[in-house]
């Protein structure tokens, strides 16, 4: 909002004449400053297709091969590898490992999720798995990708 206030008193201390360009410009600020309502279920879905895009980047390599920092700086979220024993996990990341297993001990199906993190984040989790030469499942870990729901609703294309 203060932003677009900048660029309207600028605007008008020039005498009120608007290019083309600078219409554009305006509406673009003002379409950005706009509230609008995002239904729950839109943002979860928006944050999911994020995660698994951006965890098929690194799906079948070693975390410790990784450029992690590049990639979340350069997608403004937090990407983090977490085993079973994990100390420096977010304590709702530990309880998903531990679903993880209990799941996949239990021969239940084992998939991605996402799920808020309080009102300002979301979090999406994907387990990596392998069958043992027993053919048991086993889970190595969990990636674990936070989002700011602010930069998710911003990427987000509005009708």
């Amino acid at each position: 909002m203060r932003l677009l206030s900048v660029f309207l008193l600028a605007l008008f201390g020039c005498g009120g004449s608007l290019s083309d360009e600078q219409r554009r410009q305006l509406r673009e600020a003002q379409e950005q400053q706009a509230i609008r309502k995002i239904p729950e279920a839109d943002l979860l879905a928006e944050a999911f297709a994020r995660g698994r895009t951006l965890a098929k980047l690194f799906q079948d390599r070693k975390p410790e091969a990784l450029p992690l920092d590049s990639i979340s700086n350069a997608n403004q979220v937090v990407i983090r590898w977490h085993e079973l024993d994990a100390f420096d996990a977010l304590n709702i990341e530990r309880q998903l490992i531990e679903a993880y297993v209990v799941a996949a001990s239990t021969g239940s199906a084992i998939a991605d999720n996402v799920q808020r993190l309080g009102a300002d984040t979301l979090l999406y989790t994907m387990p990596v798995t392998r069958y043992r030469p027993d053919s048991v499942l086993e889970v190595k870990g969990m990636w674990s990708i936070r989002m700011a729901t602010r930069n998710v609703v911003l990427g987000m294309k509005h009708n």
